[in-house]
């Protein structure tokens, strides 16, 4: 279970960049930035799904809700392409530091690290500690989808990676666009 938490986590860290080449190359180029202007369009819709997909969940359930919301909160800022070089790279940083997969291996790591059972502990958790306490943590959440009929593994699956992916290959793509010299509108 942990190889796969690694290799999932290794493509969804990877996956944004050849479709945002793939994204950049059936694009026609127009002069003007129509090309910015799609990214943006395809940012939009996506945040608004998002949006009602969170405004819904919070009246079912607003800690989740909350949750996911304050996780995605970086794709609200992809609706420009960053001028500064050192902007678009923060913010790709900050883009996979709040990836699905990511969060899901660090979040158990830090719960062990800093709360947890046992309170702090005083020294770090080993890698494979924390993998463990992660496979673990996501084979209760499918028997708790499986028995209790929870929907935190559908909200995370379906809502918050799709958005996140649609906000990575817009990031990416509007670095490579800037890369080729298209000017934003």
């Amino acid at each position: 279970m942990t190889g796969l938490l690694l290799k999932t986590i290794a493509v969804s860290a990877i996956s944004p960049y050849p479709a945002a080449i793939i994204l950049a190359e059936i694009m026609p180029k127009s002069p003007k930035g129509t090309r910015n202007r799609s990214l943006l369009v395809m940012s939009s819709m996506s945040l608004l799904l998002l949006s009602a997909a969170l405004a819904t969940l919070s009246t079912i359930n607003f800690s989740l809700g909350l949750l996911v919301g304050l996780l995605a909160a970086p794709l609200s800022f992809i609706h420009h392409i960053p001028s500064h070089p050192g902007r678009a790279q923060v913010l790709g940083l900050a883009m996979n530091l709040v990836s699905p997969p990511v969060v899901l291996l660090l979040g158990p790591a830090l719960w062990l690290q800093f709360g947890g059972d046992s309170g702090a502990r005083s020294s770090w958790v080993g890698a494979s500690e924390a993998l463990q306490y992660a496979s673990s943590l996501l084979v209760r959440a499918s028997e708790a989808w499986a028995v209790e009929g929870t929907w935190t593994a559908v909200v995370i699956w379906l809502v918050w990676w799709p958005a996140w992916f649609v906000g990575a290959v817009a990031l990416n793509c509007s670095k490579l666009m800037r890369d080729e010299g298209e000017d934003g509108a």
